[in-house]
This record gives C-alpha cells, sequence and structure tokens, in this order.
C-alpha cells in the first residue's frame, strides 16, 4: 500500500507507514473488534488493539470450528477480517477504492469475485456488510440505548394512613372495610400497595384504593 496520508478535505487516510494514517488505522481497528459481540472475540487474539490482545491466537481448525458456530447463531461475517484475519482498516479501504458500499455476508452461497473486484454499491441490504473507514460506524457492543431522565421514586412515607372517613355500616370486626384517608398526598405508595402498622387508635394492615371513579385515592383497612 501507498504512504501518502489524506489531503484537508479528502477520504480516508491511506493506510502506510506515515504517523497520522496509522495513527488513525490503529484506532480503527480497535473501534471494529470492540463493535463485535463477545463471541467474535477469540477471533481477534492475538492483534494489536483488540480485546484478547495477550491471549493465544487461535488455530486455523479452532477459528472454523468458531466460525461454524458464529454462522449457524445467525451472526454476520466478514470472510476477510473475521475469518481470514486481515487488517480491517485496510480492508474497508481498499473496499472504499473499488467504489463499494456494501459487501456480502461471508462464507455464505455468494459467487466469486474476479477481477475487477465485483462492485457493491447503493444501499446497504438487510443482511450485508455496510464498507466504511468511519470509527463513528462501530459503536462499541452492545450499542448503547438512547439514555433518557429517569425520574427518582417518592420515597415511602413512614405512616401513610390518616383519619378515619368513612365507617362501615354495620360495621365488621377489627374496623375491616373502614376508609382512611391519606397521611399526605404524595406517600410513595402505589395503588394496590399494602401498608401494615398503628395509624392513631387502630393497627393492622390497609390497601390503597382509588373511589370515586378515581378522584380520591383512600387506604381502606383489609386485615
Amino acid at each position: 500500500m501507498g504512504t501518502q496520508t489524506t489531503t484537508p478535505g479528502g477520504g480516508a487516510p491511506t493506510p502506510g507507514q506515515t504517523s497520522a494514517a496509522n495513527a488513525y488505522q490503529a484506532l480503527f481497528n480497535t473501534a471494529y473488534y470492540a463493535s463485535k459481540a463477545p463471541a467474535f472475540q477469540p477471533l481477534f487474539s492475538g492483534r494489536a488493539g483488540a480485546q484478547m490482545y495477550a491471549a493465544q491466537p487461535l488455530t486455523q481448525d479452532q477459528v472454523n470450528t468458531l466460525i461454524a458456530q458464529l454462522l449457524a447463531q445467525g451472526y454476520i461475517i466478514d470472510e476477510e477480517i473475521d475469518f481470514l484475519g486481515m487488517d480491517p482498516y485496510t480492508i474497508m479501504y481498499c473496499r472504499q477504492q473499488y467504489g463499494n458500499t456494501w459487501v456480502p455476508a461471508g462464507l455464505g452461497d455468494v459467487p466469486a469475485q474476479t477481477e475487477p473486484p465485483v462492485t457493491y454499491s447503493g444501499p446497504v441490504p438487510a443482511g450485508a456488510i455496510k464498507v466504511s473507514t468511519m470509527i463513528s460506524d462501530y459503536p462499541p457492543y452492545p450499542v448503547s440505548a438512547p439514555t433518557e431522565p429517569v425520574t427518582p421514586p417518592i420515597p415511602q412515607a413512614a405512616n401513610p394512613v390518616g383519619i378515619r372517613i368513612i365507617a362501615q355500616v354495620p360495621s365488621q370486626p377489627n374496623y375491616i372495610g373502614d376508609v382512611f384517608r391519606c397521611a399526605v398526598a404524595n406517600d410513595g405508595y402505589a395503588l394496590g400497595a399494602t401498608w401494615a402498622g398503628i395509624s392513631g387508635a387502630f393497627s393492622g394492615t390497609w390497601t390503597k384504593q382509588a373511589l370515586e371513579l378515581g378522584l380520591m385515592t383512600v387506604w381502606t383497612k383489609t386485615a
């Protein structure tokens, strides 16, 4: 490969021996490896920038076995990078030079390429591999879901049961069925929650309920 770097406003750096090109190439390769699922990582053992760089590289038989397992599990394989162990950045760069925007998934029923290489252009089909030398196209695995602010829960009140407002007639033993106010407006308990303890002259278990078509929230004594 050549040794020139990208000119201002140009494309990706040319893989080579200049410091600028090598720096980006190393960052790209690290991002590529980190974007793959944990099941892929043994394939990258011994490669600079990979998570398992210090690990013993797999033998070819082990690579063949693992690739077969990944295919059986439905993973998409980049034949040149994942299976043959070629440099990720160099492969993607060369594909771009051929005019490819995507390539077929590897080790499938795809006709062999001839010289000059087949050009796969246009939108990326489902199940194909996007051709890109942009690090941003290789986010770390797993891809994080968009984060949204989470409202912290309201602390539960120590004693959420207020005064009794509706007594059952005739009254039930231990005031079962009597209705009590909420001691505080936001007591941290959801509808249907229960609370056991002592409230004034009463003791037992209460269940939080909504009355009057949901317009009135109360605690009803249930035990």
